[in-house]
């Protein structure tokens, strides 16, 4: 069964849904990488799911995350091995979840 992000996909480029969309199954770095990489894209970041345990907050945490980036306009400084620190990857691209509940995401 094709995911109900495949047609916003196919409207902003894609062709078909690809494998290498983001998930929530990720490391936060991961999509945040991802983010930076699809420079004027729409990113899909499929399947929010909590399931009731002890992960759901690392998967709001995540979620959070990912978000407040996004409509920040903001990426996470790091500081490298030598001490110096690195560029901030703002995400720079358009966001699309999807999953089977509403991330509550809350504004600070």
């Amino acid at each position: 069964m094709r995911p109900s992000s495949d047609l916003p996909a196919t409207l902003w480029g894609g062709n078909e849904w690809d494998e290498s969309a983001g998930k929530f199954a990720s490391t936060a770095n991961a999509l945040e990488e991802l983010c930076f990489c699809a420079k004027d894209a729409l990113m899909v970041v499929d399947d929010y799911v909590p399931i009731g345990g002890g992960g759901d907050n690392q998967l709001r945490e995540l979620a959070e995350r990912l978000f407040r980036g996004a409509g920040n306009h903001q990426g996470r400084s790091r500081m490298a091995v030598d001490g110096h620190i690195r560029a901030a990857c703002a995400p720079r691209c358009l966001v699309l979840a999807t999953g089977e509940e509403v991330p509550q995401v809350k504004s600070l």
